[in-house]
């Protein structure tokens, strides 16, 4: 398959959870941090975000689990479901 309708797909999919997290009452920020996407906050506390497509692989765990937040922060790997607007949500500790 080629790179560009997979980037797409990804960034629709990146779109479409920021969407999710919006109606939920999330402020969304973007992140250039290179593990994860984007963070969603509100008063409850702060969800660090990477979305990936179909599924999660070892090496999105491992960055996802290695990177270092704050204690306030959740980490999660967002997996878009093929054919579907469905999220396979994960949650690293």
């Amino acid at each position: 398959m080629s790179e560009e309708p997979v980037m797409q797909r990804l960034s629709k999919a990146r779109r479409r959870a920021m969407s999710i997290l919006k109606e939920a009452d999330y402020e969304i920020v973007s992140l250039s941090n290179g593990v994860f996407d984007f963070q969603a906050e509100r008063e409850e506390g702060i969800r660090k975000i990477k979305v990936v497509l179909d599924k999660e692989d070892d090496n999105d765990v491992k960055l996802v689990s290695e990177k270092i937040v704050p204690n306030i922060c959740k980490k999660e790997i967002w997996c878009a479901v093929y054919g579907t607007k469905k999220f396979k949500k994960i949650r690293i500790n």
